[in-house]
């Protein structure tokens, strides 16, 4: 058994250790996925706010209006919070739809898109 000691080897400067740290390709992935987490719990925790057409009738009991809507063939009871909306009158709003315990249905107004004037079913101010 030879025990001799083994020789440094020293070109002068630093040693060569290679590229250290992530490469681009590595940077520009972790950012791309970093953005797709972020726009996707974005998505889910955002309110989504509908748009819902049809005539605005008065609501019987309550005092409180309603609206028949066309598309989905549904009455909602309209939380009309500070927006101006008339009974009789056809109207696009948007807002956000509510399912309450007792089956019916809300819908909370945020916007009146468009008035398009009288309900075409509509007589003595009340719709049909």
């Amino acid at each position: 058994m030879n025990s001799s000691p083994a020789a440094a080897q020293q070109s002068g400067g630093f040693p060569n250790l290679g590229r250290i740290g992530p490469s681009n390709a590595e940077v520009v992935g972790a950012i791309v996925g970093a953005a797709v987490v972020i726009g996707v719990v974005v998505y889910l925790v955002v309110p989504k706010q509908k748009t819902i057409e049809g005539c605005v009738e008065p609501d019987d009991g309550s005092g409180s209006l309603r609206l028949n809507s066309k598309r989905e063939n549904r009455r909602y009871i309209l939380l009309t919070d500070r927006v101006d909306v008339q009974p009789g009158h056809s109207v696009v709003l948007k807002g956000k739809k509510r399912g309450m315990k007792s089956g019916d249905r809300e819908f909370a107004v945020k916007k009146l898109l468009k008035d398009e004037g009288a309900c075409a079913d509509v007589k003595d101010g009340t719709a049909l």
